[in-house]
């Protein structure tokens, strides 16, 4: 009896980055993924770095070595119990580089990475003329 040979997930370099978008924001996320062909971690990670260039974030960050510790959740007030639920979940995988660089303007701007992550992304979509309301 023939066994097809077992598919193994190769170790990848990249860290998992999971936070939740606004419905409007996955939108125009899809719609940046048909004008550059690219995926949602490309654009993502594309969105991340050109916002961290721009806010001068240093490109030479020492790279943390083994598990990291959690990040804070940014603390937001909420009206009703259920506001969480309308948020889309998106989960991709950045460089360590690119990881660090979240981190570090976390940190420095006292952001979680949640708002940081729709931020950079809402200014990658103005810099491409994604319209808000696809």
């Amino acid at each position: 009896m023939e066994t097809t040979p077992r598919r193994i997930k190769q170790p990848t370099e990249r860290v998992r980055l999971a936070v939740r978008i606004e419905p409007a924001v996955n939108s125009r996320l899809s719609a940046a993924c048909a004008v550059t062909g690219g995926g949602p971690q490309k654009v993502i990670e594309d969105a991340l770095n050109l916002y961290f260039d721009a806010l001068g974030v240093p490109k030479d960050l020492p790279l943390p070595k083994g598990e990291r510790e959690p990040r804070e959740r940014t603390p937001r007030k909420r009206t009703h119990g259920t506001a969480h639920l309308d948020l889309v979940p998106i989960g991709v995988r950045v460089l360590p580089l690119t990881d660090a660089r979240l981190t570090y303007a976390c940190e420095n701007m006292v952001m979680g990475p949640q708002d940081m992550v729709e931020t950079a992304l809402n200014a990658y979509f103005m810099r491409m003329r994604i319209p808000h309301h696809i």
